[in-house]
């Protein structure tokens, strides 16, 4: 999957900031991971101490390694799959630990193809990278049959070219992406 690469979107203020992040919003960085931790806290806290009976100690527990598990499986896949580089231990939790599981888990296998449906729909469904129960629990998921026809990309034609691209691109040190990525990918569809 690769991100969007055409004019009207690189020239809007959002594109702009993402000039200056090589994973162009796809990882989560020590910060963010900080921040969702604590936006957790005023529903994990009364839920795990007030709703199942764990002490505030068992709590946290409980919260920080969840947390962190869900910020290495993240960053182990999502900007993998948008052919970005992986992250080191000095930006956030580093893909490395997980990358294993990439190619070869059927979890992660699930997961990106959760993901692909996420794009192929226009970004309306399938929104949990990580955790997709999310999405079953709130209504947002959308089976793979439901979509797959849509789909002009898959893994393995997206795989095969786009990290020759990405690399291609991170080496030129370039801050935006070539704009002809569509034909450099050879059809490969921007989502």
């Amino acid at each position: 999957m690769t991100l969007k690469t055409d004019d009207a979107w690189l020239s809007t203020p959002v594109a702009r900031v993402l000039n200056d992040d090589p994973y162009r919003g796809t990882a989560f960085s020590w910060t963010v991971t900080g921040l969702m931790t604590l936006q957790m806290l005023p529903t994990a806290l009364p839920a795990l101490c007030f709703g199942l009976g764990f002490t505030i100690p068992q709590a946290f527990a409980l919260l920080m390694p969840a947390m962190l598990l869900h910020a290495l499986i993240w960053n182990a896949i999502h900007p993998w799959m948008h052919a970005l580089p992986d992250v080191p231990l000095t930006q956030g939790a580093p893909s490395s630990i997980l990358s294993f599981a990439r190619e070869h888990s059927p979890y992660f296998r699930f997961l990106y193809l959760n993901h692909q449906g996420h794009h192929v729909l226009g970004g309306r469904v399938n929104f949990n990278v990580a955790c997709p129960g999310a999405d079953h629990l709130f209504g947002s998921f959308v089976p793979e049959s439901d979509w797959r026809s849509q789909m002009s990309s898959t893994f393995e034609s997206h795989h095969s070219s786009a990290r020759a691209l990405a690399a291609a691109t991170l080496t030129s040190k370039k801050s935006t992406p070539p704009v002809d990525k569509e034909a450099a990918l050879t059809g490969t569809a921007l989502l």
